[in-house]
């Protein structure tokens, strides 16, 4: 039983994935381009430093990931001392804010089957 679960799991998040990768593709973004984007809607003005704590991947891929975030005019970089915080332009913003809309119809349709209590206990 544990391990079906866990296989069920395991299909999921694929297919999740999969939805992410689809909802960027259009502005030739990849899956892992979500979790930047989601991080600058909710934390605008975040630095680098920062965001690579809590994508747990090192600086050096946050500021090639940034870079190309930059030059798509998705994410812009302003000074702030000796250091830069990140923002999402007008373009990022209705880019992650379609992306996750995507995501939310994919969680709501292969959750549907679950009861109001079940779905509430899943969403923490």
């Amino acid at each position: 039983m544990q391990h079906e679960i866990i296989r069920d799991f395991i299909r999921i998040e694929k297919a999740t994935a999969l939805v992410r990768d689809n909802s960027l593709k259009a502005y030739e973004l990849r899956g892992h381009h979500y979790f930047y984007l989601r991080i600058l809607l909710h934390q605008p003005g975040i630095n680098q430093e920062r965001m690579a704590e809590l994508l747990m991947v090192n600086k050096s891929s946050v500021a090639r990931n940034i870079a190309r975030l930059e030059e798509h005019g998705i994410v812009e970089r302003m000074a702030d001392g000796g250091s830069f915080r990140l923002h999402l332009t007008e373009k990022g913003r209705m880019i992650i804010e379609q992306a996750e809309g995507m995501v939310r119809e994919w969680y709501t349709e292969i959750f549907s089957d679950l009861d109001e209590n079940d779905q509430k206990e899943l969403a923490g």
